[in-house]
C-alpha cells in the first residue's frame, strides 16, 4: 500500500518527530550528565581555591610573625592572629566539599596537624621575641624546623591539588564521552530529519557549549580577580569622579582603619589630610580633563582612630565606551614607616653633624679605612701631630707610631677592632717635630651590611701632661713602696690619697679598697684621746712623732712608732698629711716578756731576802721547841709544843719554796730519766686523785735523758698535776706526755728563753676551766692565786718557774677559757743525746718545690715558718686569717699540696676554714696547729681534710716531719 505524500509526510514527521523526542530524551539525559559534570567542575574549583586560601593564609601569618620578629613592630602581627580563625574556615569548608572522598578526609585531618604545629612554632618564636629578644627568637627560625613543616603542608596541599586536577580530568573525559554520545544522536537524526533541525542543533549545541566556556572563564577571572584584589599586599579601591569610595580591598580598610561598610558611605577627601587634600584634587581635575593619563604623589590619609598615616597613591581613570569617565583605580601604600624612619633619619644627621661639631671642637678625631689609611682628621689632629692635613691624608696611622709600644699591643687593638668591638687606650705618638704625645684613644668601628667593619674612628684626647704627673708620681711612688714602713697620705678630710705596699701588707686593706676611704673607718680608734691630741698637735706645729694603737682588717690591735707631717698647698694651706707607721707589736711583746722577766727576778730576789730573814727568825725558834719539849714534859705543854713545831715547819717549807723560786735551790744533781720520776707521780695520782680523773700517759722508750735534780723536778710535775686537779672540780682528762724535740734558732727566736738544742719536754694538760689572757700574764708572780684562801699560797708555779730556769730550761702555756690549760716543761737533755740530722735524714725532709700555704695570725709564726720551710725547698704563700687563706686557695687549690692551718683565729677560726677549704676541693691536705691541741679539736676534725697535728711552738724538724708523713700517707693511699 502507497502510502500517500501526507501519510509519508505524516510518517516522515512522525518518524522525524520520533528522531526528534528519541533524540531530545537521549539530548536531555546527556545534558544532564554535562551540568553534572559542569557541578563537579565547580566544585573542585571551590576544592582548589580553598586549598591556595589556606596555603596563602598561612604564609601571610608566617610573613607577619617575621616582620614582627625582624621589627619588633606589633602592626605585623594583625594578619597573624587573624590567621587561626580564617585557617579553621577553611579546613570546614574543605571537609564539607571533600565529605564523600575519604583520601582528600583523611589528607585533610593531616594538614590539620601540620598546620597546628606551624601555628605552635610561630607562636613560640613569639613568645621568644617579647620574652628573650630578638636573637633567641631567630636562632629558632633559623633552625629550619617550621621550613620543613610548611614543606610538609605545601605537600600535602599539592596532593590534595592532584587528585582534584585527577577527578577533573576524569570527569572532562566523561563530560567528552557524553558530548561525543550527544553529537552522533544529532548526526543520525540529521540524516534523518531535515536540514533545518540539523542545523538548529548545530546552533544550539554551539551556543550550550559557548555559554559553558564563557561562564567557566568569566567564573575564573572573577575567582582570580578578588583573590588578587583582597590579597595584594596595597591597597586598592575604585573611586567616583565624585570621590566617593565604589569598590575597597581589605588592605586598605586595614591602612586607614575603617570597615568596608563605614569607608564605603565616605569619599577620599573626607579622609584626606586638609594640608594634602588641594594637591590631590588638581590631580584629579587635570586626569579629567585628559591632560594626563595617571598621577602618584605621597600624602596623608586621617584614620578612624584619629592617627595621621603616610601613603604612596597612585590613581589611573577608567573611561567608558563613549570617554566617559567611569571610575578611578587607586593603589595606596603604606609608608608611614618609612617616612618615620627618613624623618629619624633626617634628625639622626643633624645630631651627628651636631655631635661632629662639638667632638671636633673637643677631641682630636680621626678617620682610617679598614687597612688604616688616613681618610678624615680635624684641626685638633694637625695641631697636636704638626703635620698638615695634606700631609696626613691618604697616609698609614703608622706614621705618628713613636715606636713606645710593642707590636702586640697593636696587634692586640686590632684584633678587638676587626672583630667590630670598640677598642680603648692609651697611645703615645710622635710628632713631627719628633717629640712625643700621649692621647687616651677610642676607636669605634663601622659596620656595614654583612656586620663587617670598612672604617674606624679615633677620637682622642691628650693626656700628655697628666702622663707627665703620673710617671712623676709613679716614680716617687715607686721609692716609696721600697720603704719597709707603711706610709698613707690623706686629706683634710680623712679620706685615704695614697697606700704603699708596706701599708697593705701592715694593714690587711689593699690599696683598692683603702683609697678614697675615711682613715678613721680603716686603722684608726675614732674615740682615742690620743688621736685627738695628735690631730691638735699637727695643726700647731705640723709634725708629730709617737707610739700609737692602730687596728688591721682583721680587727687585730697593733703598735706602730708613728710619724705624721703635715703638707700644705701653693697658698701654704693644709692639703694633706703623710703619715709613716713602723711596726713595733713584736718589738713591744718583746719588751713586756723582758720586763715580766725583770720583775719576777726583782720578785724572786725581794722574796729570797725576805726568805733569808726568816729562816734566820723560825731556826731559833724551832731549836727553842725541842728545849722546851725538855723543859716541859707535861702531856698537855707537849701537844702544844708539837702544834708549834709543826707551825714551824709549814713556815720553813714556805721558805723553801720562796728560796727554791728566788734562788733556784739546787741539791744534789745527776743524771736522770724522767721517765721514772712521771711513773712516781702517776703512781701517785691514780691513788690520791678523785676517779672522775682519767689520767693518760704517754712516755716514748728512748726519752732522753736530763740533768738536774729529781726532787725538784718530782716538786714541779706535783705542782703542775695538782694544779691540774683543781682546775677539773667534777670530771676531767689529766695528761701526761714525754717527748725528745730539736729545737732549731728559728724555733728559739720565738721564746726568750729557748735556745737551739735538745730538749726533753714534758707536757701536763688537762681538760678543765682554763685561763683567760690576764690571769696567764700573772702566774708566775709568788704569791698570785685564783684560788680560795685556804686553798692556795700563790708559790706552786712560781716555784715551777724557779726551779726551770734553774735547771736551764723554760715553760710554754696554753689555755683557754671552757677548754683547758696546757704546760710544756723543757729540760736541757743530758750530753751525749744530741743528734744531729744524717745527709740522708735532711735529705727525706727536703721538700721538691711543693707549694705550702701558712696560715696564722701571728706574724713571727708565718715569717719563721716560711723561713724554716723555703730552706728546706718548699714554696710558701702565707695568709693571716681563715677568709685570707680561703681566698688564696680558691685561686691557687691546683697548687697548693699542704695547708698549715692555725685552728685559733680571728675573723674566721680553724674549723669553719676547714670545711671551707673542702667545699673548694674535697681532697685537701691539711695540718692543723694549735697551743691547746685537745681531744674535743682532735674530734671535731676527725674524717676532714685534717691529716696531721702539731702542737705550738713546734720545731722546724717536727713540722717537716709531718709534711712528709702527709705527703707519703697521701702516696700511699692514692688520696
Amino acid at each position: 500500500m502507497k502510502l500517500s505524500i501526507t501519510q509519508k509526510l505524516a510518517v516522515g514527521f512522525a518518524t522525524a518527530l520520533a528522531v526528534v523526542v528519541g533524540n531530545a530524551i537521549v539530548s536531555y539525559w546527556n545534558t544532564l550528565q554535562l551540568i553534572d559534570n559542569e557541578r563537579w567542575v565547580q566544585h573542585t574549583h571551590k576544592v582548589l581555591t580553598q586549598l591556595e586560601s589556606t596555603l596563602s593564609t598561612l604564609e601571610d601569618a608566617e610573613n607577619g610573625q617575621r616582620g614582627y620578629l625582624i621589627t619588633g613592630d606589633t602592626s605585623y602581627l594583625e594578619s597573624y592572629f587573624d590567621t587561626d580563625g580564617e585557617i579553621n574556615e577553611n579546613l570546614k569548608k574543605l571537609r564539607e566539599l571533600t565529605a564523600d572522598n575519604p583520601n582528600q578526609q583523611e589528607r585533610i585531618s593531616l594538614l590539620e596537624q601540620k598546620i597546628i604545629k606551624r601555628l605552635e612554632l610561630l607562636q613560640q618564636g613569639l613568645s621568644l621575641r617579647q620574652q628573650q629578644g630578638f636573637a633567641p627568637a631567630q636562632e629558632l627560625v633559623m633552625s629550619g624546623r617550621g621550613k620543613r613543616v610548611m614543606d610538609e603542608i605545601r605537600q600535602i596541599i599539592k596532593e590534595m591539588q592532584q587528585a582534584e586536577n585527577s577527578l577533573l580530568e576524569k570527569r572532562s573525559q566523561l563530560s567528552q564521552a557524553s558530548s561525543q554520545q550527544t553529537i552522533a544522536t544529532f548526526t543520525l537524526a540529521a540524516i534523518l530529519n531535515f536540514a533545518l533541525i540539523v542545523a538548529l542543533y548545530i546552533f544550539i549545541r554551539r551556543y550550550i557549549s559557548q555559554n559553558q566556556k564563557s561562564q567557566q572563564a568569566l567564573k575564573n577571572s572573577e575567582q582570580q580577580f578578588r583573590a588578587t584584589f583582597n590579597q595584594v599586599a596595597v591597597g586598592i579601591a575604585h573611586i567616583a569622579p565624585n570621590g566617593k569610595w565604589l569598590l575597597v580591598n581589605e588592605k586598605i580598610c586595614e591602612i586607614v582603619g575603617y570597615s568596608r561598610e563605614e569607608l564605603l558611605n565616605l569619599t577620599f577627601q573626607d579622609i584626606t589630610h586638609p594640608e594634602d587634600l588641594n594637591t590631590d584634587l588638581e590631580y584629579v581635575r587635570q586626569i579629567l580633563a585628559n591632560k594626563i593619563q595617571t598621577y602618584s604623589m605621597e600624602k596623608r590619609y586621617i584614620r578612624k582612630d584619629g592617627d595621621r598615616i603616610w601613603v604612596n597613591l597612585t590613581v589611573s581613570l577608567v573611561r567608558e565606551s563613549s570617554g566617559e569617565p567611569k571610575y578611578f583605580i587607586s593603589v595606596v601604600e603604606d609608608i608611614t614607616k618609612r617616612k618615620q624612619a627618613e624623618q629619624a633619619l633626617q634628625e639622626s644627621l643633624k645630631d651627628l653633624a651636631d655631635m661632629k661639631f662639638a667632638l671636633d671642637q673637643a677631641a682630636i678625631v680621626a678617620f682610617t679605612d679598614d687597612k688604616g689609611k688616613i681618610t678624615y682628621i680635624n684641626d685638633k689632629f694637625c695641631e697636636i701631630s704638626q703635620y698638615s692635613r695634606e700631609e696626613l691624608l691618604g697616609q698609614n696611622h703608622r706614621i705618628i707610631n713613636s715606636g713606645y709600644h710593642p707590636r702586640e699591643f697593636f696587634q692586640q687593638m686590632w684584633a678587638t677592632i676587626t672583630k667590630g668591638l670598640v677598642w680603648r687606650g692609651e697611645i703615645k705618638n710622635r710628632a713631627k717635630d719628633g717629640t712625643f704625645y700621649w692621647v687616651d684613644t677610642t676607636i669605634v668601628p663601622l659596620l656595614d651590611a654583612q656586620g663587617k667593619p670598612f672604617e674606624y674612628v679615633a677620637i682622642h684626647s691628650d693626656i700628655t701632661q697628666r702622663k707627665a704627673a703620673q710617671e712623676k708620681i709613679q716614680e716617687q711612688a715607686q721609692l716609696l713602696d721600697q720603704s719597709q714602713d707603711g706610709i698613707f697620705v690623706i686629706d683634710m678630710a680623712e679620706c685615704i690619697v695614697y697606700w704603699n705596699k708596706s701599708a697593705e701588707s701592715l694593714f690587711g686593706w689593699t690599696n683598692a679598697e683603702a683609697i678614697a676611704k675615711k682613715a678613721s673607718e680603716l686603722v684608726f680608734k675614732n674615740t682615742s684621746p690620743q688621736l685627738q691630741e695628735v690631730q691638735e698637735t699637727i695643726a700647731q706645729s705640723g709634725t708629730w712623732q709617737g707610739e700609737l694603737y692602730l687596728v688591721k682588717k682583721d680587727g687585730k690591735e697593733i703598735i706602730v712608732d708613728s710619724g705624721w707631717t703635715l703638707v700644705r698647698n701653693d697658698k701654704q694651706e693644709p692639703k694633706s698629711i703623710l703619715i709613716v707607721n713602723t711596726d713595733i707589736t713584736e718589738k713591744k711583746k718583746l719588751e713586756a716578756q723582758f720586763l715580766r722577766a725583770q720583775r719576777l727576778e726583782s720578785i724572786g730576789t725581794l722574796a729570797g731576802g725576805i726568805a733569808h730573814d726568816l729562816n734566820n727568825v723560825l731556826a731559833p725558834v724551832l731549836m727553842s721547841v725541842q728545849l722546851l719539849r725538855m723543859k716541859f714534859p707535861e702531856p698537855q705543854n707537849q701537844q702544844l709544843l708539837t702544834l708549834m713545831e709543826d707551825s714551824v715547819k709549814r713556815g720553813a717549807n714556805l721558805v723553801k719554796q720562796v728560796l727554791s723560786f728566788a734562788r733556784g735551790l739546787s741539791g744534789d744533781r745527776t743524771i736522770l730519766q724522767l721517765k721514772h720520776i712521771i711513773r712516781e707521780i702517776e703512781q701517785i695520782i691514780k691513788e690520791t686523785f678523785p676517779k672522775s680523773i682519767e689520767l693518760q700517759t704517754d712516755l716514748p722508750k728512748d726519752l732522753w735523758t736530763v740533768y738536774g735534780d729529781a726532787t725538784q723536778i718530782h716538786q714541779v710535775l706535783m705542782n703542775l698535776v695538782v694544779n691540774a686537779n683543781d682546775a677539773m672540780p667534777k670530771v676531767g682528762v689529766l695528761k701526761i706526755v714525754a717527748e725528745n724535740v730539736v729545737l732549731d734558732e728559728q724555733y728559739a727566736k720565738m721564746h726568750i728563753d729557748a735556745q737551739a738544742g735538745t730538749y726533753t719536754v714534758i707536757t701536763v694538760e688537762d681538760t678543765g676551766i682554763g685561763m683567760p689572757p690576764e690571769v696567764q700574764e700573772r702566774i708566775f708572780e709568788p704569791f698570785f692565786t685564783t684560788k680560795e684562801v685556804s686553798k692556795g699560797t700563790g708559790l706552786g708555779l712560781s716555784t715551777v718557774i724557779g726551779i726551770v730556769k734553774n735547771h736551764g730550761g723554760f715553760v710554754n702555756v696554753y689555755s683557754e677559757v671552757g677548754k683547758g690549760t696546757k704546760f710544756q716543761i723543757y729540760f736541757p737533755a743530758s750530753e751525749g743525746n744530741e743528734t744531729q740530722q744524717s745527709a740522708q735524714q735532711r735529705e727525706e725532709l727536703t721538700g721538691n718545690g711543693e707549694l705550702i700555704l701558712v696560715v696564722d695570725d701571728e706574724v713571727t709564726i708565718r715569717e719563721i715558718t716560711k723561713s724554716s720551710l723555703e730552706a728546706y725547698n718548699y714554696r710558701v704563700i702565707t695568709a693571716s686569717d681563715g677568709v685570707e687563706a680561703v681566698t688564696i686557695y680558691a685561686q691557687q687549690w691546683q697548687e697548693i699540696s699542704i695547708v698549715l692551718l692555725d685552728m685559733m683565729m680571728p675573723a674566721m677560726d680553724g674549723a669553719i676554714a676547714i670545711r671551707t677549704l673542702e667545699k673548694i676541693n674535697p681532697d685537701v691536705k691539711i695540718i692543723a696547729t694549735s697551743g691547746l691541741l685537745s681531744q674535743q679539736t682532735i674530734a671535731e676534725s676527725q674524717g676532714t681534710g685534717v691529716k696531721a697535728f702539731l702542737s705550738k711552738p713546734c720545731t722546724a724538724k717536727e713540722l717537716l716531719l709531718a709534711i712528709s708523713a702527709v705527703n707519703k700517707r697521701v702516696q700511699g693511699t692514692g688520696d
